[in-house]
């Protein structure tokens, strides 16, 4: 047979289940928020030493271009040893054109 139950009873396990279901899902999205928040903090944080490592390397990269066109320097070429050991030519031999350009 079938049992009837009061309505103040199921009221009573309907509020508890209420209660017990609202508690969890309070709890599932602050252990979610402090998760994302906490990876969000990470991954922020892993940006900026990306970036600080970054701008380091654009500074080297900067320092680098520049001491390679001080030594590319008419200067520092004529300055260099090598080119001091090489000798004067006595005479200057020039290449003369033959005719206008288009006929080359």
């Amino acid at each position: 047979m079938y049992h009837r139950t009061p309505l103040s009873v199921e009221s009573k396990k309907v509020l508890k289940l209420l209660m017990c279901t609202i508690f969890g899902l309070l709890i599932v999205i602050s252990v979610y928020f402090f998760i994302k928040t906490s990876y969000t903090a990470e991954k922020g944080y892993a940006m900026r030493e990306a970036q600080l490592k970054l701008n380091e390397l654009e500074s080297k990269n900067r320092i680098l271009k520049q001491q390679v066109l001080d030594a590319q320097s008419l200067s520092e070429v004529q300055a260099s040893d090598t080119i001091k050991r090489l000798e004067q030519s006595e005479t200057q031999i020039f290449v003369e054109e033959k005719g206008p350009v288009t006929r080359r």
